[in-house]
């Protein structure tokens, strides 16, 4: 839909959440994109952004493009902030395809330190002297939710099914604390399970050319360590300050015991606070760059689509059908 807007002589955000070649998984469709792609980005007036740094890596991996990383802030959610009930269960995140053998493995262990805790861990949720439950949050709420709902439960432990979800940014913006694998536990489930199941799109998309600006591991296998070590370290969970990683669902059950909760929402808070500022800032920079200052319409419509792509972009875009 990008191309649609080029010959009218606007400004334009491309601004990615999700994998590049989404709708053009197709040689010659996905070269042509591609092309197109940098020719809106070599435009001092247009912006190509992600919200996400796996995104923003695989646009540079892909075409060249340095493009400009601006998360997502979720502000929707600011009226359900962190109130925890420790009655409640800890949340498993939403997840599209709920790896059931990673969840029983998790409830194993955690029947396990049931029978071994002696309640002297120190956090809040050794404090109630109750067992840990889990619940994920289709089982919790089948028929939906409130932010509000979520909010009330004293953690959200990530299993993650891709590299990038708004779902994340929504949990962190309501600052409740969330636990996630270390990048060396999620690439032995990927490795072993494949549990991101919704992280590659089109597994063989070629690259149109190799660029100096980015790494030569391909982001689209699911078996080399090297590779996975590189691209899954760029989800955002590992680039939030004060979320907590696990190697071990062991590691996880003792960090949920003595974990400061009350303490971790609140850094996270004011780690938001900082970012809604840099967020302005980066969004203010990008319409400088788009608009610097001209009036709505005061850029002509062009009339002729085939003349406007050659001045405006110094090719047209072939009308041939894959």
């Amino acid at each position: 839909m990008c191309e649609l807007y080029m010959p009218f002589n606007r400004s334009l955000l491309v601004l990615a959440s999700v994998n590049l070649e989404l709708g053009r998984e197709n040689p010659q469709r996905w070269a042509e994109w591609v092309a197109s792609l940098r020719a809106i980005a070599a435009s001092p007036r247009n912006v190509v952004a992600a919200n996400n740094r796996y995104d923003a890596e695989y646009i540079r991996y892909f075409a060249g493009i340095e493009a400009v990383y601006v998360p997502s802030y979720c502000g929707y959610v600011s009226r359900s902030q962190y109130t925890p009930d420790f009655t409640r269960p800890v949340l498993i995140a939403r997840n599209h395809h709920n790896p059931s053998f990673l969840f029983e493995e998790l409830e194993a262990a955690a029947a396990e330190e049931e029978d071994q805790h002696d309640g002297s861990s120190g956090g809040e949720l050794s404090r109630t002297g109750a067992p840990l439950r889990f619940v994920r949050t289709e089982d919790a709420y089948p028929s939906g939710f409130e932010y509000s709902d979520l909010a009330a439960h004293p953690a959200v432990v990530i299993v993650p099914y891709t590299k990038s979800v708004m779902s994340f940014f929504e949990l962190y913006r309501m600052n409740i604390p969330l636990f996630a694998p270390t990048v060396e536990l999620l690439v032995r489930w990927e490795r072993a399970h494949g549990i991101m199941n919704e992280r590659i799109y089109w597994s063989r998309t070629p690259r149109t050319s190799r660029y100096l600006n980015t790494t030569h591991l391909s982001p689209n296998t699911r078996r080399n360590k090297k590779a996975l070590l590189h691209w899954l370290s760029l989800c955002d969970f590992y680039h939030f300050p004060h979320i907590t990683y696990f190697s071990s669902w062991a590691e996880l059950l003792r960090k949920l015991r003595s974990a400061d909760l009350a303490g971790t929402s609140s850094a996270m808070a004011r780690a938001n606070a900082r970012m809604l500022d840099e967020i302005r800032t980066t969004w203010r920079q990008m319409f400088l760059r788009m608009f610097n200052g001209e009036p709505p319409g005061s850029r002509a419509l062009p009339r002729d689509y085939d003349g406007a792509m050659r001045a405006l972009y110094g090719a047209v875009p072939s009308r041939r059908e894959p």
